[in-house]
């Protein structure tokens, strides 16, 4: 399944719920993290995406989540740039999926 775009709360949760392999990176700050996020994502700011892209697979569909889009469209583009293939911008982010009545941990 090759990407480049972007994901709704809906689509996102209906895929993991059937057992799809996505990796979710949360790009919000430590603190808004902390303060809620979608269970197994990991918090990897925006800011060191690419000091850190060794930890971003290649090999699965890559979602990235912040708050209401913003910073995680711009970590799509980063890592779009860097070759990513597979890579999709939640949109309304963590606002959107809190609104949708989905389970934070």
């Amino acid at each position: 399944m090759m990407g480049n775009g972007h994901i709704s709360v809906h689509d996102l949760k209906k895929r993991m719920d059937n057992g799809e392999d996505w990796q979710v990176f949360d790009v919000r700050s430590i603190y808004e993290y902390a303060n809620g996020h979608i269970d197994g994502s990991v918090n990897l700011t925006v800011n060191s995406l690419m000091s850190q892209i060794d930890r971003i697979p290649r090999d699965k569909p890559v979602a990235l989540i912040c708050a209401s889009g913003g910073r995680s469209s711009m970590g799509c583009r980063l890592l779009m740039s860097s070759g990513f293939d597979n890579v999709f911008n939640v949109r309304g982010g963590m606002s959107a999926w809190v609104l949708s009545g989905y389970p934070t941990a």
